[in-house]
């Protein structure tokens, strides 16, 4: 849809400012390499994130009673979201990718 775009552009920088704080959070999380930060914080804002290996899948989807309904919007904004915490924390050769699953928030990570 027309809106879809200026929601994911917005939803960015609550992500950056996630990464933001949970380094002043726990400073020690700069010394972990990227996939590990990246997915501290997303822990800690409630996804349940799942590693194997370099993919992350994530158990918990924040806003999905939401998606149920607008997935579309949802899980691009949720993308964008993750996206911000990834330049926010300023890592390299994390990616986040929409690979919708049973189960599993849309969103996964790839290291």
């Amino acid at each position: 849809p027309p809106s879809a775009e200026p929601v994911r552009a917005a939803a960015a920088a609550p992500g950056r400012g996630l990464a933001a704080g949970s380094i002043a959070a726990d400073p020690r999380d700069a010394a972990l390499e990227d996939l590990e930060r990246t997915v501290r914080v997303l822990a800690r804002h409630g996804y349940e994130p799942t590693r194997s290996g370099d993919t992350v899948r994530l158990a918990n989807c924040p806003f999905d009673r939401l998606a149920t309904d607008h997935t579309d919007l949802v899980c691009g904004l949720n993308l964008a979201l993750i996206g911000g915490v990834i330049e926010g924390l300023r890592t390299r050769g994390v990616t986040p990718e929409l690979v919708p699953q049973r189960g599993f928030c849309c969103v996964r990570l790839n290291g």
